[in-house]
Formats: C-alpha cells, structure tokens, sequence
C-alpha cells in the first residue's frame, strides 16, 4: 500500500497527489504544502501548514530530494513564520487588556451596586432620606465610574489590535509596490 512521502501515512484508496514522479502525497500534506507556496492564507492557517510540515520534516520525511525541496520550501517561509509568530503575540497582548477592563468593570460595578445595596437595606432602618439617596448613588454613579474608568485600559489594547492591522497592511502594500518596482525595472 502506498504511503505518503511527507507524513507516511498509508493513502490506501484516498486520491494521491504528487511531489515528484512516484512520489505521492495525502490530500492533507498538500493543503499544507499549496499553504507554504501560495501563501494567500490568514496566519493562523499558514502556521498550523508551516509547524505540520516542520514536524514531519525532522521526523517522517526520509527521501534525499523531497527532503530538499521541502527544505528549502520551510527556509523561504521563516520571515513569514516570524511576522505571523509576533503579530499573535501582539494580539494576545491586545486581547488581554480588553478582557482585563471588562473583567475590572463588571467587578467594579457589581462591588458598587451590592454596596449601594447593602447602604440601602441599613439606612432604611433609621428613615433617614439622606441615607437612601447616598445607597442610590453609590450603586448607579459607582457602577458608571467602574466602566468610565476601564475604558482607557480598553481603549489602550484596541489600539494594540489595530496597529496590528495597520502594520499588516502597511507590509502588503510595500510588498505590492515593491513587485510592481521590479516589474517595472524589468520593462
């Protein structure tokens, strides 16, 4: 039974695709292989592709010329490894403080409420208008001031996110008219 040169899977009847004559692909290993060449994925997909065919790479793939075109595929890839590897982390780090102001907020204001709440059950012992009103502020007004107070920390990791993206574009676009330089320095 056959098996596929990159993760030496057994293809059994499955369709086969082909590295080199006679040397067939399952159907997955040339998803990831279409992945690393075309490269028109979003990051995520890209580096599952990338850490997949490197993990096979250094253990399954034992052919002397697959195991050089799939060489040089992984090394012409690195950059885009590293770009994508960075922009994950600055994502998390983005992601990570807006959840923390959302975490803070919704604490902050449950705090504020349960207090207000508690000031208004032992003020209403005493009739004390005074009281009441101080129970009714502290619930709404310090419930308000929680989300008026995470927003900074919201808005900070927002930022994060989108200068991300703005990076991201800013380096197509410099890939873009760097191609079309070349095209023109070739006419």
């Amino acid at each position: 039974m056959p098996k596929c040169c990159i993760c030496q899977s057994e293809l059994g009847d499955t369709a086969q695709y082909y590295l080199l004559p006679g040397r067939p692909v399952c159907k997955q290993c040339k998803h990831h292989i279409d992945v690393l060449i075309h490269g028109e994925t979003d990051d995520t997909d890209f580096l599952k592709a990338y850490n997949t065919i490197h993990a096979h790479f250094q253990n399954d793939i034992q052919d002397g010329e697959i195991k050089k075109r799939i060489k040089k595929l992984l090394n012409d890839n690195t950059e885009r490894v590293d770009d994508a590897n960075q922009q994950q982390d600055n994502s998390k780090i983005g992601n990570t403080l807006i959840n923390i102001s959302f975490i803070f907020a919704s604490i902050g204001a449950v705090c504020c409420f349960a207090a207000g709440l508690y000031y208004l059950s032992t003020g209403s012992n005493y009739k004390d208008d005074v009281t009441l009103l101080i129970g009714i502020i502290i619930a709404i007004v310090g419930s308000f001031l929680c989300w008026v107070i995470s927003l900074p920390l919201k808005g900070f990791g927002v930022l994060i996110n989108n200068s991300e993206i703005t990076k991201k574009a800013t380096l197509e676009m410099r890939d873009a008219l760097q191609k079309l330089a070349d095209q023109n320095d070739d006419e």
